[in-house]
């Protein structure tokens, strides 16, 4: 389905271990971008959101109770994945 794969794009190079932890955060944000493009069916779009926002809530959300701010801290302080994900 072509509406996931930049999914499949992602995950693949997420699981090849030359990424390290500084492009997960842009990567996920990117995805969470994604899922409002118009060709996904919107109840699969709302299941992709809910899990990506549920398996990511430690370091997307800062009123989790177990948010960890190092790895947002570690991209912003990057030059390379600031350049990127945030300009």
């Amino acid at each position: 389905m072509a509406c996931l794969r930049q999914f499949a794009v992602h995950t693949n190079q997420l699981q090849t271990g030359v990424l390290s932890l500084l492009y997960v955060l842009p990567i996920i944000q990117y995805l969470q971008c994604h899922i409002d493009d118009p060709c996904l069916n919107q109840l699969k779009a709302a299941a992709l959101k809910r899990a990506l926002d549920e398996r990511f809530a430690n370091y997307l959300k800062t009123d989790n109770s177990e948010f960890d701010p190092l790895p947002a801290v570690a991209c912003l302080l990057s030059p390379g994945v600031s350049k990127v994900a945030y300009c």
